[in-house]
């Protein structure tokens, strides 16, 4: 069998799978040109199927040539059979290239001409690089190539792929992220046309599926499907969950998960969140996602369909059953755990400014994630990498509070270093200084505050010398810092500074849809810390920690799972696991929804009292009220079978020989 030479295990796998595919096929090594198709057959290709592709594709093609050119580089553009459509770039390579074939019209496909990123990239439905000894034919060994699909941005089918390419010296990884960025220009320009089947015939959804996408974090599935399922766009995301080795295009939603439809259905044409496994995804129907829809109706509110978040929460492995947290929940001190709406604006737009220098200014809550965001607009913006210094201004009493802001020299005060010390400031340059509840900081250190941000030179204590920094400053509060204006405990300049750019996040109670997310990371994050047992949620769990209002936010969720965990004697978490005055919460909304079903009979509150508390009759008697030999007293009396309901056998037995029940 051919091999390459110096193969490792190391080694590209799609590479390695690709050759045996060449070798099965029978694919030439020496081959010494790319099989064409005939002139009438590029013709009806380039006027019938491909003619909208050509005519966006080349005015964008032509403004880069120029660059191409001079850096010795070819752009073609193929279709999704590997037909090359058109070539352009360095005339030279053009000029070389078409001894081999390599120009419109030859097919170079994996089937025809062996491993090769047009073919490959197709293939795979996503973007690669073949350099060099990595393609299977040796003719094509001396040049290097990196391709990328495109998607029709509607129903994300694969209709056709742009690659770069060059000799081999010549090479640059960064031409992978190229032909990328020429592809995302290319399938935002064929969005932009507005002229397919599905947008004329389902304008409002597909117009509600753009301004989703706008919104969406780059971890979020958005998904558009008409009533029966069928899917009428979809972003990359949702294409890698549910990709296969056969590339096969999504047509209907329903059918990786029939329960979705009956969810659905049942909702009643309104919003609905829920957990689900898709079957035939990528990992074989082993990942959890956690699926959030939206109703879409039309001007005369006819339901017309739905738009859908997908996030994957879990993935499983297929060999021992056992789940992990999703790689982009286990961002979790850098990324913010989401599937709202009103999140994804939030982050959204986080993101475009991480870029910028101008101050922020993070308002919300007590507990939101204000840190959180903080760190995610570092990492996203020009200074990841370097320092992230927090300093909670609220934490560290007045008099230390400018020493631990700006530093201090030698024998600046009683106590101090002898060398000095330098303050936050300094230990951020060149990167994020983030000041935590900065409306409890006291009005003669705002005043060095605001010089300190406008000069950017801080000065130590006990020092005279001005040293420059250079740092991104991000602050938060959940104060009222207009109201605080007002009253004169906060400089209105130090305000107008601070509130440069501005991202407010909604408490918990508002953003319901993120709770499971949320719970579920937070599952998987104290499983790491405490014992590493796998633990789930039960459904009167999840029922609960959606009806309580979370006056502490997610903070005070994140403890919630953890002492649950922490308790919990089973794998899964139930709701006496939870804290009392969730418990009750739920207790108290079951009873009341049952006073006005008007079946608030003693006998129901006592049977459903026992259901919720899982058979602890320790919890029910506690729940009602009541002492345990009194409920056992009533269970008798109303007929109540305790073996059907206690936790323990033996309490039951002896209950059974003093009461007879």
């Amino acid at each position: 069998m051919n091999r390459l030479p110096g193969l490792s295990t190391s080694y590209k796998q799609f590479i390695v799978k690709s050759w045996d595919q060449c070798t099965a096929m029978a694919i030439d090594p020496e081959l010494k040109k790319a099989p064409k198709i005939t002139e009438e057959e590029f013709l009806l290709i380039c006027k019938k199927r491909k003619r909208l592709l050509l005519q966006i594709s080349q005015p964008i093609i032509n403004k880069f040539t120029p660059f191409f050119d001079y850096s010795k580089y070819v752009i073609t553009l193929a279709d999704e059979n590997g037909i090359i459509l058109s070539v352009n770039g360095n005339s030279e390579l053009i000029k070389e290239g078409a001894k081999y074939s390599y120009d419109v019209g030859a097919c170079w496909a994996e089937e025809s001409v062996g491993t090769n990123a047009i073919g490959n990239c197709l293939a795979l439905g996503q973007p690669i690089c073949v350099v060099g000894e990595e393609h299977f034919v040796k003719r094509w060994r001396k040049y290097a190539c990196a391709a990328s699909p495109i998607r029709d941005p509607f129903s994300g089918e694969i209709i056709g792929d742009l690659n770069l390419t060059c000799r081999t010296k010549d090479f640059h990884i960064f031409s992978l992220g190229i032909v990328q960025s020429l592809t995302d220009i290319l399938e935002g320009a064929l969005r932009n046309i507005s002229n397919t089947h599905n947008y004329n015939k389902h304008g409002l959804i597909m117009e509600q599926f753009l301004e989703a996408s706008k919104e969406a974090d780059q971890q979020d599935g958005i998904v558009a499907i008409d009533l029966d399922g069928n899917i009428l766009a979809a972003n990359k995301i949702i294409h890698s969950m549910f990709s296969n080795e056969m590339q096969m295009p999504l047509k209907n939603l329903f059918h990786y998960d029939p329960k979705l439809q009956e969810a659905l259905l049942q909702s009643n044409a309104t919003s609905i969140s829920f957990s689900t496994k898709f079957k035939g995804g990528i990992h074989g129907g082993n990942n959890t996602y956690l699926v959030n829809c939206v109703p879409i109706f039309n001007n005369e509110k006819v339901h017309e369909g739905w738009i859908g978040r997908i996030l994957q929460i879990s993935s499983g492995s297929v060999t021992d059953g056992t789940m992990a947290a999703s790689p982009a929940l286990k961002k979790n001190s850098s990324h913010p755990i989401y599937i709202s709406s009103a999140m994804s604006r939030i982050v959204n737009r986080a993101r475009k400014v991480a870029s910028f220098a101008s101050t922020k200014l993070i308002l919300g809550e007590s507990g939101v994630g204000k840190e959180v965001l903080a760190k995610f607009i570092h990492i996203n913006g020009p200074r990841a990498g370097k320092p992230f210094i927090a300093l909670n201004c609220a934490a560290i009493p007045k008099e230390l509070l400018a020493s631990e802001l700006f530093g201090y020299e030698s024998g600046a005060f009683t106590g101090a270093k002898l060398k000095g010390k330098p303050g936050k400031f300094q230990q951020a340059n060149r990167g994020t200084i983030y000041l935590d509840e900065v409306g409890d900081m006291p009005l003669d250190l705002q005043a060095y505050l605001l010089r300190v941000i406008e000069e950017k030179k801080v000065t130590r204590l006990g020092g005279v010398e001005s040293i420059p920094v250079d740092v991104q400053v991000v602050a938060s509060t959940n104060c009222d810092l207009k109201k605080l204006v007002k009253e004169g405990k906060f400089r209105l300049d130090l305000y107008y500074r601070l509130d440069v750019i501005t991202l407010i996040i909604p408490p918990l109670r508002e953003r319901k849809e993120d709770i499971r997310p949320l719970a579920e990371f937070f599952l998987e994050k104290v499983r790491e810390k405490l014992d590493g047992t796998k633990k789930r949620l039960s459904p009167e769990v999840l029922d609960a920690l959606q009806d309580y209002n979370w006056p502490g936010n997610v903070r005070e969720l994140e403890h919630v799972i953890e002492m649950a965990h922490a308790i919990s004697n089973r794998d899964i978490i139930s709701l006496v696991d939870l804290r009392e005055d969730i418990f009750h919460n739920t207790f108290c909304e079951s009873e009341n929804l049952a006073s006005e079903n008007q079946t608030n009979r003693e006998d129901e509150k006592i049977k459903t009292t026992i259901r919720i508390c899982n058979g602890n009759m320790s919890q029910a008697a506690k729940t009602l009220h009541m002492s345990r030999t009194t409920l056992y007293r009533k269970m008798m009396k109303y007929g109540i079978p305790l073996k059907d309901h206690a936790d323990n056998y033996h309490y039951a037995t002896k209950a059974e020989e003093i009461w007879g029940v």
